[in-house]
């Protein structure tokens, strides 16, 4: 195979705005929390048509058992945003991969670069009340 170094060209990345940003689960994977507890990280694209597109955000459900009902509750807002409400029960990984949905991008300093985070996921009808709120 051949190989031929693009370091002269510029990176095209840039950072989905603050507030409202359309994504797809493109990957759930199952690994565990610097605490020590099952978690299931999903990697997001952000959706064409919007600053950063093409581009990634992560989101994490943590498993802690101390507190079961916080990875109920943060699966439920990942479901619900993308419409997918499965039966109660067992989920998987894959249950996440291929949903869209819609979060709320927050900007934090990270190493001293800016960086954009999920902050929350936002259910259909918060959706559809922001973006009949957007003045374009």
């Amino acid at each position: 195979m051949q190989y031929k170094s693009d370091l002269d060209k510029p990176m095209n990345y840039e950072l989905p705005e603050s507030g409202l940003c359309k994504v797809k689960i493109v990957e759930a994977i199952e690994t565990v929390s610097q605490s020590g507890n099952p978690m299931v990280k999903l990697k997001c694209e952000v959706l064409p048509g919007q600053k950063g597109q093409g581009g990634f955000l992560y989101d994490y459900i943590v498993d802690n058992p101390e507190k079961p009902e916080q990875f109920s509750s943060k699966a439920g807002s990942i479901f619900r945003s993308c419409q997918k409400v499965p039966e109660d029960g067992e989920i998987n990984n894959d249950m996440f991969v291929e949903l869209e949905g819609s979060v709320m991008v927050r900007h934090e300093e990270y190493k001293g670069m800016p960086n954009a985070k999920i902050y929350y996921w936002l259910d259909a009808e918060q959706t559809k009340t922001m973006e009949e709120d957007i003045p374009f």
